[in-house]
């Protein structure tokens, strides 16, 4: 049976004690297309998209708060691949400001390039080339804002747990972070030993998780698509 993307996220929802309708009705358009949900142990995360709806992703984030600097680079970016998948994030909580992605696939030299273009300044972005390689394809680009301003997430392929997953660096104007996030694929939920994998498995009746995220600063976090699971493809690297 094909899951229902509203009750799945009431029920995780529910988990957490957290009244969802208001961004349900706000999100409801996307959600037959794409739905991916992130959970840690303190709240969860609603991740939707689909095709060419880069500037009704944005107007939805813009409501959200996401602020004009995230959304401008972020339509920026859909307008120079108008056909690829684009999303969007919600905190279900809102603990954090909203996220726009773009599946870029870009050359890593064309990506930086459009990061360029969107206000990271030279020297971040011949750091940001450091702190990828050995990688030669930007997987995509996540745009977000910290303080006001503009804060990029790039991802890319790499060796994560003796498999193929993604690692994720961010950058503002400023620099770039410290901190990076790996993503394991395909984990066994039980196996993790995390309590927002045992919601995931109870809520979703996820037992294999797309992808587990960790990073030392933020611990972790789960991903359970739903709708339109795209499959990740492992020769862009």
């Amino acid at each position: 049976m094909r899951p229902d993307p509203l009750e799945d996220v009431r029920r995780v929802a529910r988990g957490y004690g957290l009244d969802v309708e208001p961004l349900l009705a706000l999100l409801a358009p996307f959600l037959p297309s794409y739905l991916e949900l992130a959970l840690d142990d303190g709240g969860f995360e609603i991740i939707t998209g689909g095709r060419g709806v880069a500037r009704e992703l944005a107007s939805a984030a813009a409501s959200l708060g996401l602020e004009a600097p995230a959304r401008d680079a972020f339509l920026l970016a859909a307008s120079r691949a108008p056909e690829v998948m684009v999303g969007l994030k919600v905190d279900a909580a809102r603990r954090a400001p909203p996220t726009l992605y773009h599946r870029a696939m870009l050359p890593l030299g064309e990506g930086l390039a459009l990061l360029g273009e969107v206000g990271l300044p030279e020297h971040v972005r011949e750091a940001l080339a450091h702190r990828l390689a050995p990688a030669q394809t930007l997987y995509g680009l996540g745009f977000s804002t910290a303080g006001g301003a503009l804060r990029v997430k790039t991802y890319v392929l790499g060796d994560v747990a003796g498999r193929v997953g993604f690692r994720s660096v961010r950058a503002t104007a400023a620099g770039v972070e410290i901190d990076e996030r790996v993503y394991e694929a395909n984990a066994d939920a039980r196996a993790t030993g995390l309590g927002c994998a045992r919601r995931a498995e109870r809520a979703l009746g996820a037992s294999v998780l797309g992808h587990v995220g960790r990073s030392r600063a933020r611990g972790a976090k789960v991903y359970v698509e739903r709708v339109g699971a795209i499959p990740t493809d492992t020769s862009a690297r």
